[in-house]
């Protein structure tokens, strides 16, 4: 299991918090490279 990296995390909430504003569709791609568990970064961007 890798590091949390904090700031691609932060960096997908400002991208979600953006386009949820501006009521754009939004795709992100997250793979196992930052965390080494794409769901769990995924969760940790939306909640």
């Amino acid at each position: 299991m890798q590091k949390v990296n904090q700031d691609a995390r932060a960096a997908g909430r400002k991208l979600i918090a953006e386009a949820k504003k501006e009521k754009k569709k939004t795709l992100i791609y997250v793979n196992n490279r930052l965390k080494g568990n794409a769901l769990e970064t995924i969760s940790a961007m939306v909640d």
